[in-house]
């Protein structure tokens, strides 16, 4: 006969410091449902590493936890007549360190005759997976995440009622939630390999990504930085080609604006006049037109929609290719445009002289200080260099807005001089170095889309508790 559990203080009776022994303990020896799910049901509210936590796996997860094995019926709305059925399956992963909590929602549509529903003929399937593991302090978390544990991974399993138990390594786990090792409970590590370090509650350090793969030094870092730059600096290029045709429309009077489509850019010019063979003919006209005034060659009149295309070599854009097509009218507009689409062929001068400027800029980098926060964690990152870059070109375009080039890599190049220090109210501080040059690339874990917004209703529901008298004076 097994022993349920009646106050929550008795679940820590055992007095282990690791919760998660405590739980697997009792789930490898209780061996009726109810036992397991009230096990699982009455963790007490000291176990967790804060209120937030404790009211999640209360509010979200222990009401899924006590549906399982049990069917439940609704009316089915679209169906005159029809019900839906709902069935609870819970899968349980155990580890050394982790908890996984899967909830498997089934649900069939049945008709008056409790015959399938033709529509809905198959059983549908809603997966529910949360993670439970221990912080720094050796308190519980919880995580909700979108998606589960290869079961190839398990290594053996066993069935009590409508819940199955699985036992399976740490690495599994660590894997889905985004890092290899854990150094969150040190409070002062050297980093000597490359890899995903979780290094303090959901932050994630991440050395040598397969993007940094071949950084090691800082002369690498630059190379990155620049082979990055570069590819700025020829859009940024067909973008000042773009000014130049925009002159020479301007020049001869053309009233022009830029127009987005399908994430292409294009010169437009509003046509006022019926579209069809007349647009195409003005179409080829102003080509025809462009091509003298730019000294043009290689004219070619395409076909209808696509009037002429020629190619144009600019003093310090390089070579241009231009084509002129003759847009139909969209719906709900009365007036169509012609378009020009503008693409550099071959680098000119400016090109050139850009990336000799971002070649000094880059070697005129030095190491400095950073601070941010991601959540309530603050982040000061010492003598490093950042990889997110702003750099304003010499050349500007004349009539299109001037722009800067921009790259964000979100990344700090690190050394052994450098140091990470990250703060948190309940965490405390932790502080990373590093024993040789790394890229290091700072993010979270993986955590389900779903989990900030029901985070966030809880704190919601917990202010408006707190401010109650004050809502109702507002009444």
């Amino acid at each position: 006969m097994e022993v349920l559990l009646n106050k929550e203080e008795s679940f820590l009776g055992l007095n282990s410091s690791n919760l998660i022994d405590v739980i697997r303990d009792r789930l490898t020896k209780l061996n009726t449902e109810d036992a397991i799910k009230n096990t699982l049901r009455r963790l007490p509210r000291t176990a967790f590493t804060s209120d937030v936590h404790y009211e999640y796996y209360k509010q979200y997860v222990v009401p899924k936890i006590s549906m399982v094995g049990k069917t439940y019926v609704k009316k089915y709305r679209w169906c005159r007549g029809c019900k839906e059925e709902n069935y609870k399956h819970m899968k349980i992963n155990v580890s050394n360190s982790y908890i996984v909590i899967e909830i498997i929602d089934y649900s069939i549509v049945l008709n008056e005759k409790n015959d399938p529903y033709y529509y809905r003929s198959e059983p549908s399937q809603h997966y529910y997976t949360y993670v439970l593991g221990l912080d720094s302090n050796g308190k519980l978390f919880v995580n909700k995440v979108d998606w589960g544990i290869p079961y190839s991974a398990t290594i053996e399993k066993r069935k009590v009622g409508s819940i199955e138990i699985y036992e399976f390594e740490d690495k599994h786990i660590m894997d889905m939630l985004g890092f290899d090792r854990s150094t969150d409970a040190l409070e002062d590590v050297i980093i000597i390999e490359k890899g995903r370090y979780r290094v303090q509650g959901e932050i994630i350090a991440n050395l040598n990504s397969w993007r940094f793969e071949n950084v090691n030094s800082l002369d690498d870092f630059r190379l990155y930085l620049r082979s990055s730059i570069r590819i700025l600096v020829e859009e940024y290029i067909g973008y000042l080609a773009y000014d130049r045709v925009s002159q020479y429309l301007v020049n001869s009077g053309f009233n022009i604006s830029l127009q987005r489509i399908n994430s292409r850019l294009y010169i437009a010019i509003v046509d006022s006049h019926k579209g069809g063979v007349d647009r195409f003919r003005r179409a080829i006209a102003i080509a025809a037109d462009l091509r003298d005034r730019l000294g043009g060659h290689n004219f070619e009149a395409i076909n209808y929609g696509s009037a002429a295309k020629f190619r144009c070599n600019d003093p310090m854009v390089g070579e241009i290719e231009l084509v002129v097509l003759s847009d139909r009218v969209p719906y709900g507009r009365r007036y169509g445009n012609i378009l020009i689409d503008v693409k550099v062929v071959e680098q000119g001068r400016v090109f050139d002289e850009i990336m000799k400027d971002v070649d000094q800029q880059l070697q005129r980098l030095r190491p400095r200080n950073y601070r941010f926060m991601i959540g309530n964690h603050l982040i000061d990152i010492e003598r490093s260099i950042s990889g997110n870059l702003s750099y304003m070109p010499n050349i500007q375009p004349l009539i299109l807005p001037s722009r800067p080039l921009t790259i964000n890599l979100n990344a700090y190049y690190v050394d052994s001089d450098s140091v990470m220090r990250i703060s948190h109210p309940e965490h405390g501080v932790n502080v990373v170095r590093f024993a040789r040059p790394f890229v290091l690339e700072i993010g979270t874990t993986n955590i389900s889309q779903d989990y900030p917004g029901e985070v966030n209703r809880i704190l919601a529901a917990k202010a408006k508790k707190h401010h109650a008298t004050e809502i109702i004076e507002i009444r």
